[in-house]
């Protein structure tokens, strides 16, 4: 793999592993913002913030917004591999959801270590693919000089 990838790689497993533990903090940050009182979804924010729920939007905004996007990746990263072959699906599912390795995965699949390998592989590239139609990665060309 080449080294400007691996960051890149880390960076998108990291939001895999951690996609149920940031799907469940998100929903409770939005419960905990719709519970508060005098809130108005439609109304745009002010910009003095001494007002509870604009800080609580605010920092919603500043700690989730980007992991929201992530999320959305997966989701519909999944959803695509789903509609290709549901076993592609069940494979992300066991290795970033459930945190299984790969050689367990394949003999659950009953598929060739190889394939988990590139389905993997695939499932990887489709969420990088989202990511950078989403801004969320880029891959920038160092000039040497």
């Amino acid at each position: 793999m080449l080294r400007t990838l691996r960051p890149i790689v880390k960076r998108i497993e990291y939001y895999l592993f951690n996609y149920p533990t940031l799907k469940e903090e998100i929903a409770k940050a939005k419960e905990d913002i719709f519970s508060l009182k005098g809130y108005w979804p439609d109304r745009p924010p002010g910009k003095n913030l001494s007002n509870p729920t604009e800080r609580a939007v605010t920092l919603y905004e500043s700690k989730y917004s980007e992991a929201e996007k992530w999320l959305e990746c997966i989701d519909r990263a999944l959803r695509i591999v789903e509609e290709e072959d549901p076993s592609k699906k069940r494979l992300a599912e066991l290795r970033y959801i459930e945190g299984k390795k790969i050689e367990e995965i394949a003999g659950e699949l009953h598929i060739d270590l190889t394939t988990c390998w590139r389905w993997r592989d695939e499932f990887l590239t489709l969420v990088a693919l989202l990511a950078v139609e989403e801004r969320l990665i880029s891959i920038e060309r160092r000039q040497e000089t």
